[in-house]
């Protein structure tokens, strides 16, 4: 079996890169803040989030570990701490009951959407107001490019 040919190193890449790096950072210290205002820290955050942007309110709970939440304990933890905050409910699956699925509140869902529309206002438009329809779909198709096929593994 042949292995593959090492990757060139480009160091002139890195003043593609870094910049792209900072400007991410910049968005999601913005993020945070909007969630910490609410009182949401960054990990109950990222779980409302894959809640309701992968799963529309309701999931598995093992289908909501992901960055930056990569154990099931910590997860748990989190859970809990949504849990009383009145966010999420917890109960088994009728289907299998060693499957524990977590829904959204409608106060959760009221508190998402509040979010959401402040970190479009105050971080995507001002990020993205100057590019065109044309840009955008460039962000979106290298966007898919730099992602690695196996960034939730």
């Amino acid at each position: 079996m042949l292995s593959e040919a090492p990757q060139t190193l480009r160091p002139d890449l890195l003043g593609t890169v870094f910049p792209l790096v900072e400007v991410i950072r910049q968005m999601l210290a913005r993020v945070e803040t909007l969630w910490a205002e609410v009182g949401i820290n960054p990990s109950e955050a990222a779980v409302l989030e894959r809640l309701f942007i992968d799963h529309d309110g309701e999931a598995r709970s093992g289908a909501l570990l992901g960055h930056p939440i990569r154990s099931t304990p910590a997860l748990g933890k989190v859970l809990s701490s949504l849990e009383d905050k009145n966010l999420i409910t917890r109960h088994r699956s009728s289907d299998d009951g060693r499957v524990v699925i977590v829904a959204s509140t409608d106060a959760a869902r009221h508190l998402y959407d509040q979010v959401i529309e402040q970190i479009l206002s105050v971080v995507v438009v001002p990020t993205t107001g100057n590019l065109e329809d044309d840009d955008l779909a460039d962000l979106r198709h290298i966007t898919k490019k730099l992602t690695p096929p196996d960034i939730d593994a």
